[in-house]
């Protein structure tokens, strides 16, 4: 890997380091997702489609990958590791309230309006570091599963 850097790393819940690099990044073990890379985050989301002046789409319907792009996959990397399964399948319904359920959990608000603009117009933001700031505990119960107790 020729890009190693701070930002191509994060930890899991288990507290394991792994590498991640934005055009190849993968997850372990993560149920549903069978090669979680930049394209598969991109072109299988039927909610990007909203937002393609972002996203910008190319006549072979591919996306081109930009900083956007980069920042989106990370975004759900982050997003279903925490989630412990794919939310760039959920429709933006269950999307955005999964995100309230963050927010009422304790995960910062900066944080949540990160990852709340990756389906708006507005430009995507590196999250990192926000991150650190999540306590165990909460980690522990932003798992979708709990989510969906919740509600």
């Amino acid at each position: 890997m020729g890009d190693l850097n701070e930002y191509n790393f994060i930890i899991d819940k288990e507290g394991k380091l792994k590498v991640i690099d934005l055009d190849s990044a993968s997850i372990e073990g993560l149920e549903g997702v069978e090669k979680a890379t930049l394209e598969y985050y991109l072109m299988r989301n039927p909610n990007l489609k909203g937002v393609r002046d972002k996203y910008e789409v190319l006549p072979t319907r591919f996306i081109s990958p930009n900083k956007n792009s980069d920042m989106y996959s990370y975004d759900m990397i982050i997003l279903s590791t925490l989630a412990n399964e794919p939310l760039h399948r959920k429709d933006l319904n269950s999307y955005y309230e999964y995100l309230d359920y963050l927010k009422k959990i304790g995960i910062s608000q900066e944080l949540i309006d990160i990852f709340h603009h990756v389906y708006t117009s507005k430009e995507n933001e590196n999250p990192r570091s926000y991150l650190e700031s999540i306590p165990e505990s909460i980690i522990e119960k932003a798992d979708y599963k709990v989510f969906e107790k919740s509600i």
